[in-house]
């Protein structure tokens, strides 16, 4: 049947490949559209960067995951902004638009620039498939577009199904970019076209068939033609324009005619591709024309069939919920949001007194907060565990929890308490997750000390109304119920919050959100469904539901962290070492673990405590188990709600007694007191008791939801009637398909009943925006992120809006940022966390200045150069260095403060040995570095072995001291190549691959050894001048630029991770002349004496590898090869070499026999762990 004329609305209806509906869709999409013609992006320069100044292609109002999808994979992926293109990210905000509108644009082209990254990794690991377009459909007028290919090799679908999970993104190209050296080079102003291709989601694999559905998206203005009238037009946008109409030619084989943008009432030709001889003039509204100069179509192409390259482009999930959250920031607290949007004078006046530092006695820390302090022993524990700066952290933190009023009249230099952050910064090895634990262990107590004691109030209350106490009722009523309910700390009723902004939450929340999975989608009723869904089938099944609470909501803390490895580290230690009460015993929180069940779990400890793991234990049991573990816990909530109730009845009686005794006292008389003394106590006694069995029974109830849910849902009795159907026809439970649904539905009740009773929640960032915080029943008052100046301030807001009416902010911003690919992004402080930008305006945090890591002339420069020389060595770090100081008790003789330039015994001690200090700067100066083709990572072979022969010069010293144990050694470098250049260092020097492993040598970049320590750190700086170029006439600062070592937060990190020695290796000139920070590191060691001037390895380490071991070992790095002049010795002392190194062959001083037949071969097939050795 031909095609039906197209209508005037210019969407998209249909994709059917066939050419007659191929010529009538682009027929239909080359009519003019109703709205104006897209302005294009406007570039401006860096002294005009006003968000509000940029034009905006995005709307601050659109936060749908849809909305996302559309601008992170549009036509805009194919363009990589100018640094100066992006609006810079201000410090302060107008309000909550300005907020939203500053993060958008460049939240988006980082995003754009990780999928990039993914797709050219990809490509670079050959990791593209060839595919077949089999047809094409359009998804209604949404823009979307849904093309299936066939694999020839079904084996292929497999490995994209493994490489692109659900909704994984990926990219579709018309030709093989695999074997390109650089499949996109960077272009600006169109010189350079970007490859054809196109960005979307692979949404499923049928590996079977050989099918893979794939899903872009195509803007409705792709026939649209650039006004280059426009202000602020520049090439690169008609080029992009042009591009994305090439692609949708080539999936749907038709020339598509494009649309001028100064016509109004445009007519086009109709041009009979179908030979049918029906022209659309009959069934359309008007006529087509064509003006002069267009050009008409031409008859399509054949685009079924055609070869596209699909590779693996990443995923867009954490992005995306960064995305929403932005979009949700007027749904935070006022007061949080306040402090966020605009730290006016006021607020920066209370986080400086709130978060100075313990040194300073003007800004002493608060006093312990009373529900400590009324607590002798526990006090006396958290003195004994926490130095006096981790102390301070840990009394803010609490304080921060109390009433305005409270923290007023106990502590003036509190202040207001209006805002809602308290800073906690921790260099390294100053105790940072031991400072958290004591926090959380302090906030957990305070928190709940005030919940029971708001249970006590209530539960009095509701006696004395009761018990008939009307001068009680009276007393409470003039005070005012809920200010004498609240007295002494925060509000936990349940009842609702007055907070100023509720109206415009609900508003907020009203709208649906497509596509979206995670806890912002939908109202604010919605929240907490699948938790009362669960209650309300246990209520109308059995008449059974949890107490009121006597209206009061338990409190919750979250804990976050942008990594899974600082979540488990963390949670680790809590469920470890568990919590001090106040008579000094030890108790154990509700604790619950949420991430993706993929997610991979450090400890056996952490996996016992996560919610998945949690679930599926409960979903595999039998349902005759779930059915006794109910009728179990049915018993016992029976049981227990009958002793709460003659509690009660009791605690009225004593009461009512109690108010009869003061009723027949005479005028004026105050109770007999001791009366008084032991109706109080008895009185609290039975309220301490009745709220344990409360609360016991509660957790039974909750066991009975669950287990009653599962068998409705799953057991062999479930209700048959679909909730879906109107017609009330039974649904058949041996559908497959129903099943999993009701198994999904399950799964989702039962891990937000395990988060909704635990007590404190650990997630990372990302994963607290999982759906599971939307289905609980009660948000988090408390958050605590941990490495919050890891994270960028979009990833910070997710926790943020689960209901946090305070945080507490843990990190260090003198170290890593949050990694930010984009060089756009970077420029416009993308990178900038939340922590750091309150720093900059006036915030000053507490420091824990007593650090536990470093050796003294390890510590003393970055302390200075970093944190203002505050930090100071704690006891155990000055014991360490003193038992450094007797020989060989270690293995590291010398390590107490001798100089480099000090001379030990000559004749005794090999040439390294006056090297094997503390702090050490080895000049390496015959290195020079090369560039990989692809990447651009750097690599210097001869640091590399220079590295890999001072660990064994230091296996060497420990096997002759004799020590208790090997020292711990790492080699750290900022570059990826360069650490794959020193693995394969220590392959050939040490018996093949995988030997930095057996000698127990962990070789990592910069970014993945932070939050790690060693006993000693070697650092491969890795710049050198290329071929052995001088670099004597370069200024410093000039153009000997050492690229992103001079990152002076890399840099801190790098310079922080030894406790015992830390060895720098590196070109003195090249260092000191690109960076002025480097600069000073230099000329600092110089005047300590420091510095190992012209170190060579051939001739330092001759005595421990031998010299021609080392030169083979630098040809096949691909170094250069230049010796010094007379380093060659003769056979004599290779041979001895050589049994030196087969001591260290194996480990630490294993002796290997080399002369085994065979052995030569074997290891040099050992040493090829790249494939890349000859035989030289």
């Amino acid at each position: 049947m031909p095609a039906k004329p197209p209508a005037r609305s210019g969407r998209h209806e249909s994709g059917v490949l066939d050419p007659a509906a191929a010529a009538a869709l682009a027929l239909r999409a080359s009519k003019p559209v109703s709205r104006p013609s897209k302005r294009p992006r406007v570039g401006v320069a860096r002294g005009a960067r006003d968000p509000a100044d940029v034009p905006h292609s995005v709307s601050p109002d659109d936060g749908s995951v849809d909305a996302f999808e559309r601008h992170a994979l549009g036509p805009l992926l194919w363009h990589r902004p100018d640094d100066d293109e992006l609006p810079d990210i201000p410090a302060e905000f107008r309000n909550e638009q300005h907020y939203v509108k500053s993060f958008e644009p460049v939240l988006l082209e980082e995003t754009r620039e990780e999928t990039r990254n993914a797709w050219l990794e990809s490509l670079s690991e050959g990791r593209e498939f060839r595919v077949i377009l089999r047809s094409l459909r359009a998804m209604g007028n949404s823009g979307w577009r849904v093309a299936t290919f066939v694999c020839e090799n079904k084996k292929d679908v497999e490995v994209i199904k493994s490489l692109c999970p659900d909704h994984a993104v990926a990219v579709v190209a018309l030709q093989s970019l695999a074997r390109e050296t650089d499949p996109w080079p960077r272009w600006k102003n169109g010189e350079k076209y970007p490859p054809l291709a196109c960005a979307g989601f692979v949404e499923k694999t049928l590996p079977k068939e050989g099918l893979v559905e794939f899903r872009f998206f195509v803007s409705p203005e792709a026939d649209a033609a650039v006004d280059k009238n426009a202000p602020g037009w520049k090439p690169w946008h008609e080029a992009l324009r042009n591009r994305e109409r090439d692609v949708l030619e080539a999936f749907e084989g038709v020339r598509r005619e494009v649309r001028q943008p100064s016509r109004k009432n445009a007519r086009v030709d109709f041009v009979d591709l179908t030979g049918d001889g029906v022209t659309p003039s009959s069934s359309s509204r008007e006529p087509f024309s064509r003006e002069p100069g267009e050009v008409a179509l031409r008859a399509p192409e054949k685009a079924e069939g055609r070869v596209w390259f699909l590779a693996p482009a990443g995923k867009l999930s954490s992005a995306s919920q960064s995305y929403e959250a932005l979009h949700h920031v007027r749904r935070l607290y006022a007061p949080m949001r306040d402090a966020m949007l605009r730290p006016t004078a006021t607020l920066r006046r209370v986080m400086s007194a709130r978060s100075g530092d313990v040194g300073d006695e003007s800004d002493a820390p608060p006093a312990f907060a009373d529900e400590i302090a009324a607590n002798p022993k526990l006090v006396a524990f958290l003195e004994r565990q926490f130095n006096a700066p981790q102390l301070a952290a840990i009394k803010c933190a609490a304080a921060h929890t109390a009433a305005k009023a409270q923290n007023n009249r106990r502590n003036a230099n509190v202040g207001d308490d209006d805002f809602p952050f308290t800073l906690v910064q921790g260099p390294p090895g100053t105790g940072k997750t031991h400072t958290v634990w004591g926090v959380l262990n302090v906030l957990h107590f305070v928190l709940y000390q005030r919940y029971f004691q708001h249970l006590h109030r209530a539960i009095d209350l509701g006696t004395a109304r009761a018990a008939g106490d009307r001068a009680f009722v009276a007393h409470v009523e003039d005070a005012g119920e809920r200010e004498w309910l609240e007295k002494g700390g925060d509000s936990f009723f349940s009842e609702g919050r007055d907070d100023e902004d509720a109206t415009g939450r609900e508003r907020a929340g009203s709208g649906n959100v497509s596509f979206s999975e995670s806890a912002f989608a939908g109202s604010l009723a919605d929240r907490g469904a699948a938790v009362r869904e669960m209650f309300s089938y246990l209520r109308r099944a059995a008449g059974v539901e949890k107490g009121l609470g006597y209206g009061v909501q338990k409190p919750k803390i979250l804990v976050c962290a942008p990594s899974n490895a600082a979540v488990d580290n963390l949670l680790e230690r809590v469920v470890k070492r568990a919590f001090t009460n106040g008579d000094g015993g030890v108790y154990r929180p509700s604790v619950i673990r949420v991430g993706a069940a993929d997610a991979l779990v450090s400890s056996e400890t952490v996996s016992a405590v996560t919610a998945s793991r949690l679930v599926d234990a409960i979903v595999k049991m039998k349902p005759e188990e779930w059915d006794r573990a109910y009728r179990k816990q049915d018993a016992f909530q029976k049981e227990a709600a009958a002793y709460v109730k003659r509690l009660e009845q009791e605690h009225v009686a004593a009461a009512a007694a109690f108010s009869r005794h003061c009723a027949s006292r005479k005028d004026g008389q105050g109770p007999d007191p001791l009366v008084a003394h032991e109706h109080a106590r008895n009185q609290d006694a039975r309220v301490a008791e009745m709220l344990r069995v409360f609360n016991d029974r509660d957790k039974a109830v909750t066991e009975m939801a669950r287990f009653a849910f599962c068998l409705s849902r799953l057991g062999p009795n479930k209700d048959e009637t679909s909730d879906d159907r109107s017609d009330g026809r039974s649904r058949r439970s041996s559908d497959p398909r129903r099943r999993q649904r009701d198994v999904r539905l399950v799964r989702a009740a039962l891990e937000a009943s395990l988060v909704d009773d635990a007590e404190i929640v650990f997630s990372t960032l990302a994963s607290s925006s999982r759906r599971v915080f939307r289905d609980v029943a009660n948000g988090f008052d408390t958050v605590l992120i941990d490495e919050a100046a890891q994270a960028n301030e979009t990833a910070t807001l997710i926790p943020f809006l689960h209901g946090a009416r305070r945080c507490v902010l843990v990190g260090d911003p003198r170290q890593l940022p949050s990694t930010v690919l984009s060089s756009a992004a970077k420029a416009s402080m993308f990178q900038r966390s939340l922590f750091e930008r309150f720093t900059m305006l006036g915030a000053r945090p507490i420091l824990l200045s007593v650090q536990y890591r470093m050796h003294p002339a390890i510590r003393a420069w970055p302390s200075r150069e970093f944190y203002d020389d505050r930090l100071t060595d704690a006891d155990a770090v000055r014991d360490r260095e003193a038992r450094d100081e007797k020989p060989y008790q270690t293995g590291l003789r010398g390590f107490r403060g001798v100089s480099v330039g000090s001379r030990m015994n000559p004749t005794h001690e090999p040439s390294y040995a006056r090297y094997m200090c503390p702090y050490v700067l080895f000049d390496v100066s015959n290195g020079s570095q090369s560039s990989n083709a692809r990447s651009g990572s750097l690599s210097n072979p001869a640091e590399a072995l220079f590295a890999a022969c001072l660990h064994a010069v230091l296996a060497q010293k420990f096997v002759a001291g004799k020590g208790d144990r090997p020292p711990s050694c790492a080699v750290v470098t900022p570059y990826r190549e360069q650490r794959a250049c020193i693995l394969k260092a220590f392959a050939l020097l040490f018996g093949g691959d995988g030997a930095a492993g057996r000698l127990g040598v962990r070789v990592s970049t910069v970014d993945g050894f932070q939050g790690q320590e060693a006993d000693v750190i070697i650092f491969s700086t890795v710049r050198g001048s290329k071929s052995g170029a001088g670099v004597g006439g370069a200024r410093r600062g000039g153009s000997s630029s050492i690229g992103f070592l001079a990152d002076v937060r890399r840099m801190n990190v790098a310079l922080t991770r030894a406790k015992r020695a830390l060895w720098i290796v590196g070109k003195c000139d090249v260092l000191r002349h690109g960076s002025e920070v480097w600069g000073r590191l230099v000329d600092d060691a110089e005047r300590r004496d420091a510095v190992a001037r012209d170190a060579d390895s051939f001739t330092m380490f001759d005595s421990v590898v031998p010299r021609e071991t080392q030169l083979s070992a630098l040809r096949r790095l691909g170094g250069d090869v230049r010796v010094p002049a007379g380093a060659l010795r003769r056979g004599a002392d290779v041979t001895a070499g050589d049994r030196t190194r087969d001591a260290f062959a194996t480990g630490w001083g294993r002796a290997v026999d080399a002369s085994r037949e065979g052995g030569a071969s074997r290891a040099h097939a050992a040493n090829d762990m790249y494939g890349d050795l000859d035989d030289a």
